[in-house]
């Protein structure tokens, strides 16, 4: 159990669709399949997330951050 852990799931039920399927069927399976140790009261209140709010967030991330993402030009050396 560990903050990082749990950023590490969220992170993973926003941006991974495939895991966000899995998570929501077997949350413990899905878990320990992405190496991630989550407690049973982490993965209730992941579980408690709707999936619907997770998709439009990742669409939303896609659309606006990701989309919009450039590049700082680095100094000539």
């Amino acid at each position: 159990m560990s903050r990082q852990a749990m950023e590490q799931a969220l992170g993973k039920l926003v941006m991974d669709v495939a895991f966000r399927d899995a998570f929501f069927r077997d949350p413990t399976a899905a878990s320990l399949a992405a190496g991630l140790e989550l407690t049973d009261e982490e993965r209730g209140a992941l579980g408690r997330i709707r999936p619907g709010a997770l998709a439009a967030f990742q669409r939303y991330v896609d659309g606006r951050w990701i989309g919009t993402w450039h590049e700082e030009p680095r100094a000539s050396a």
